[in-house]
């Protein structure tokens, strides 16, 4: 079984994105966690294979999620994928500079399914 993380602010993205990705696959587990706080608490415990990550969130947001991601060896290596509504050109470069992947809110669930198995594959 894939664990993927999703971590956003947005109660109704979380439910959608699990019900969908657990829909297309039975082989993945998606855990939803609403904060930046409370996804550093739940790494200390379990390793998942790829990140979901919106950018803009009230306590810690997406960027500096990601910073303290890589600059931990037991993180630095799990697939990040952005989730966002900041989808400015700057932030589309950047997230896939720093991070694995992007996609813009509402996404598109095939396209969000094809990047996920893409990443788990790697």
């Amino acid at each position: 079984m894939k664990k993927i993380f999703a971590v956003d602010d947005e109660y109704d993205l979380l439910f959608t994105i699990k019900k969908v990705v657990e829909f297309y696959n039975k082989d993945y587990s998606v855990t939803t966690i609403d904060s930046g706080n409370k996804l550093f608490n739940l790494l200390k415990k379990t390793i998942p294979d790829l990140i979901l990550l919106d950018i803009m969130m009230p306590d810690i947001n997406g960027w500096e999620i990601l910073n303290k991601l890589k600059k931990n060896s037991k993180w630095k290596k799990i697939p990040v994928i952005f989730i966002s509504s900041v989808a400015d050109d700057t932030s589309k470069i950047t997230a896939n500079s720093i991070g694995d992947d992007f996609i813009e809110k509402p996404f598109d669930a095939e396209l969000l399914q094809r990047k996920i198995k893409y990443f788990l594959k790697k």
